[in-house]
């Protein structure tokens, strides 16, 4: 065996042949650190230690069809690229201790009081809340199983591409349960949703459970459905990390911050852990796709209206911009510091937006997106599998906006230029310009001398081969007193004040 760097290689004496298993073991050490970079570490608490772990394994490297064996090195922003496996997994841990994974406990009557146990199938079954170990038995001895010494809690998972867990004598430990129709993996049907946090958590961590259960329900029933037994939230130090089955949040100081987290951390189960895409090259199918995402759910919970691209067209014009412009598929750790939460996150959640509300519309949007997660679930896409997909389901071309928005840093203005009104015709002419180099459809309302108002639109295609564009039509004898691009602000115009015409 050759080790170089955090690589190693492992070459056999025979090729495995097809259908064939080759079985080795690897004996290693671990040591956690105080914080792994927000991905793993321990938090001291009042009354004892939170330790999140996660990456803490030897893993096979994954062989694609694309690139071969994946070698690359996790550096800086760049995360992770796993294989899917099967984990059967013992953790001793003090007696004291409560311990939960990304895998289906197997041995809760061994490591649970009888009265914990109760709780314990009880929450399963219920909507509600229940508390398998309250504040007040935290530290309780009467909490934890009779006898001396560690216990071994043993764990069973399926179809994940990684395996995390958390241990801590501080744990209160709620949980609930929630229904999830088609759920491959789960019993039943039903998800076992839990809270682990410290007493610095009580508050606004007494709702974990609940906003977890809406997190998973919500996209479970608009996108597909939640392909785990368990959903485990975990308040320690790491700000927020997603694993299969199991998150770690830091966020105790609001109820609109630990939803936030919570939301995005258990949105990542689609993206990357069901269509399991290569986070090492392309941060955006992951985080984008989840901010995206987030939008309906964040809303849905607020009750307020989804209005994620709406609300930030003219938060993600500005920051197109700044300098420091980079494509969307720039690799992770090849964006310019500070940068990463607008290429992976911000931007890629707005053109999906655009792509869902502007461009395809609902119908269409969602009929593909639905075929990609399950023609890529369990599986590695690469970015141009996700685009044939969204265009062969959708029945459109969509290079032009692959084009503008993911391989490019071209911008957007599209401006009114001037009415003409045609007596001879009864007809009245608009001429509108696109000033930049990205392209979408246009929007644009008249409103007439009589008062009357209306919305024309004009499909991406007028520029296929112009800058400039006249629309015409019979105003059935009314003169045009106003024209207004793109009324409700949907799109992220670079100058919005070119976006309206007023007669002299």
């Amino acid at each position: 065996m050759q080790v170089y760097d955090t690589m190693g290689r492992i070459d056999l004496e025979q090729p495995i042949a097809p259908g064939e298993t080759f079985t080795f073991e690897i004996a290693w050490r671990f040591n956690i650190p105080p914080f792994g970079a927000d991905r793993l570490g321990m938090d001291d608490v009042e009354d004892g230690t939170v330790f999140e772990i996660a990456q803490w394994f030897p893993a096979v490297a994954v062989y694609d069809d694309v690139h071969g064996w994946n070698t690359d090195g996790y550096l800086g922003q760049g995360e992770f690229y796993t294989n899917f496996g099967e984990y059967e997994v013992r953790i001793t841990a003090p007696r004291s201790h409560i311990v939960v994974s990304s895998g289906l406990l197997q041995n809760a009557d061994e490591v649970l009081t009888p009265e914990a146990h109760e709780r314990y199938a009880r929450a399963l079954a219920s909507d509600e809340t229940v508390a398998i170990r309250s504040a007040e038995e935290v530290g309780d001895a009467s909490s934890w199983p009779e006898g001396e010494g560690p216990m071994t809690w043993n764990f069973s998972a399926r179809q994940v591409r990684t395996f995390a867990w958390a241990s801590s004598e501080a744990f209160i430990w709620d949980a609930a349960g929630v229904d999830i129709p088609g759920s491959a993996l789960t019993p039943d049907e039903r998800v076992f949703v839990q809270a682990t946090y410290p007493k610095e958590g009580i508050g606004t961590w007494a709702d974990a459970v609940q906003m977890a259960r809406h997190s998973i329900a919500f996209n479970s029933q608009m996108w597909s459905p939640y392909p785990y037994p368990v959903a485990i939230n975990v308040n320690g130090t790491v700000g927020g990390m997603e694993y299969p089955g199991i998150v770690f949040c830091g966020a105790r100081r609001s109820a609109r911050s630990l939803y936030g987290v919570t939301d995005h951390e258990f949105g990542h189960t689609w993206f990357p852990m069901l269509v399991n895409t290569d986070e090492r090259r392309h941060a955006w199918m992951d985080e984008g796709f989840n901010t995206f995402i987030n939008i309906y759910t964040r809303s849905d919970y607020w009750e307020s209206e989804a209005d994620g691209g709406r609300g930030s067209a003219r938060s993600i014009a500005n920051r197109m911009r700044s300098d420091k412009q980079q494509p969307m598929m720039s690799f992770p750790d090849q964006i310019w510091r500070g940068r990463l939460g607008y290429l992976a996150y911000g931007k890629p959640a707005a053109a999906l937006w655009q792509l869902r509300e502007v461009v395809l519309g609902h119908e269409r949007f969602d009929r593909a997106f639905h075929t990609y997660i399950e023609r890529w679930a369990f599986k590695h896409p690469q970015p141009s599998d996700f685009f044939r997909t969204m265009e062969d389901v959708a029945g459109a071309d969509l290079s032009w906006f692959w084009r503008g928005w993911f391989y490019s840093t071209a911008t957007l203005d599209q401006a009114v230029v001037g009415v003409e009104h045609n007596e001879e015709k009864g007809w009245v002419f608009v001429d509108i310009e696109n000033r930049r180099d990205m392209v979408m459809p246009v929007s644009f309302e008249v409103e007439y001398d009589d008062g009357s108002v209306e919305v024309r639109w004009l499909p991406v295609e007028v520029w296929a081969t112009t800058n400039a564009w006249t629309a015409g039509w019979n105003p059935k004898g009314r003169r045009v007193v106003r024209v207004t691009l793109d009324p409700e602000g949907m799109l992220p115009d670079m100058d919005e004040a070119n976006n309206e015409w007023v007669a002299e």
